[in-house]
């Protein structure tokens, strides 16, 4: 609820980069319409995480080293600072994850190509240590297999079939399989192993809305960089001074997903 005590207006304190916002062309609907949410929290995360103070000290710090950035929230200066995809870009990095069938991977495979690039193998040298351990304290999203391929595919999708079956529809007809994720027994139940993105087959995105987050994300650049009053912000991004309500609830909705963002509280709460 918008607390109208808020001053009118407030000191202007811009960003030390440039933020640009994600332009969504007209007659877009029909192609947002089927996208998957979840994707939208991604995307919001980022977004969230270039307004946020660590993210600016660390820039402040030394904008030309990724390690300190790659090691808190997992991207690259080039990302976070030159990144403003196009809405085709924006599309494909959805069809991508959400759209292609990315279900397992080759771990032989993917750790050749870790051992070949020095910057990951620095990342992730202390982490081979814990693989053992990670793969015992695993979640319900994951199964770690080792598959004999001299047997013929047909006997081992056989064999595999009835196990990926019963793990499915265990998680999708009981989401409370997915615990808390602030709990210190439960990992991060709605992430998986083996893709960044939260995502679960029953429980909803906290964000399903495209185009109002993006209005909330131009709500709170305006309160924060410009200072404006809600009334003044209200009137340039809905088009009415009356609607300053809106503008405010805009406005700490982004700060509470920035917030989680920063202490990678994700997915997040109490942002609707």
């Amino acid at each position: 609820m918008a607390n109208k005590k808020q001053p009118q207006t407030r000191k202007p304190k811009p960003y030390p980069f440039k933020i640009n916002y994600l332009s969504i062309p007209s007659g877009s609907d029909s192609r947002i319409k089927k996208m998957d949410s979840w994707y939208f929290l991604h995307y919001f995360q980022n977004e969230a995480l270039r307004r946020c103070a660590t993210v600016h000290r660390l820039y402040k710090k030394n904008r030309h080293d990724d390690k300190a950035l790659f090691l808190k929230y997992g991207v690259t200066w080039k990302f976070m600072v030159d990144s403003c995809p196009s809405f085709d870009d924006f599309i494909a990095e959805h069809e991508f994850h959400f759209s292609q069938v990315c279900c397992f991977y080759d771990m032989n495979e993917f750790l050749k190509g870790v051992v070949k690039n020095e910057f990951w193998k620095e990342l992730i040298k202390n982490d081979f240590l814990k693989l053992g351990e990670s793969i015992l304290n695993s979640d319900r999203n994951s199964l770690f297999l080792l598959i004999d391929v001299r047997f013929r595919p047909k006997t081992i999708i056989n064999r595999l079939e009835p196990i990926l079956k019963s793990r499915y529809q265990e998680i999708s007809k009981n989401p409370t399989l997915h615990k808390n994720p602030r709990d210190p027994d439960a990992g991060n139940p709605l992430q998986s192993f083996s893709d960044p993105f939260p995502w679960h087959p029953v429980i909803k995105s906290p964000i399903k809305d495209l185009k109002a987050w993006l209005k909330y994300l131009q709500c709170y650049d305006l309160r924060r960089c410009e200072g404006l009053a809600y009334g003044e912000i209200a009137k340039r991004i809905y088009g009415n001074i009356k609607k300053r309500d809106n503008a405010e609830t805009a406005f700490s909705r982004v700060q509470r997903l920035i917030d989680c963002a920063e202490k990678n509280e994700w997915p997040p709460t109490g942002t609707s």
